[in-house]
């Protein structure tokens, strides 16, 4: 197997300028999204600040989980762990050695589909939360912003391409086609 491509987005693009539009994009995403509900539903607002912070708490936890889900329709062993950063924890994907191209696809687009088509549900049945489920919506698709650059990149893959994960970046690995019309 031979190299095709590796991917390193904080690398690439930089960390800072990768945060200011993850903010940007959280930022337009709660704007869309409050004023369509406004529109459409015109709720009655509740201002109760711990159903605030359960969605705020829920989001990435949720996201995480719904980035798990490919691998164990596959039967992949992804692991779930926590991380720290400053003191802060967070929880953290362990993927296996080699993933195949469409597994890792399903992987960085499920997070949005899952929590996306979850906040819309949790719009109709609590539509008292609807700022709240937009925060947590807007939230959500600032997450998914590095992963819908990595699947830019891993659209433009070949087909039979394997993703691995070594020191903080993915290798898009192609296996090397060999011509036997010639071999002796």
């Amino acid at each position: 197997m031979y190299c095709w491509k590796m991917m390193n987005i904080d690398r690439q693009f930089g960390r800072a300028r990768m945060n200011s539009w993850a903010f940007i994009i959280v930022i337009l995403s709660f704007i869309g999204a409050f004023l369509m509900t406004e529109w459409v539903l015109n709720p009655d607002l509740s201002d109760s600040m711990l159903v605030l912070v359960v969605f705020i708490l829920f989001v990435q936890p949720s996201s995480i989980a719904f980035e798990v889900l490919p691998f164990l329709f596959s039967k992949k062993k992804a692991r779930i762990g926590i991380r720290y950063v400053s003191h802060l924890p967070y929880l953290a994907i362990h993927y296996p050695t080699q993933v195949k191209k469409y597994i890792m696809l399903l992987s960085l687009f499920f997070p949005f589909v899952g929590v996306t088509v979850s906040c819309i549900l949790l719009l109709f049945f609590f539509p008292q939360y609807a700022h709240f489920i937009c925060m947590a919506f807007a939230l959500n698709n600032g997450l998914c912003f590095k992963h819908f650059l990595y699947i830019t990149i891993l659209a433009k893959a070949p087909k039979r391409a394997v993703i691995e994960r070594r020191s903080g970046q993915y290798e898009i690995l192609v296996q090397q086609m060999t011509d036997t019309r010639h071999s002796l």
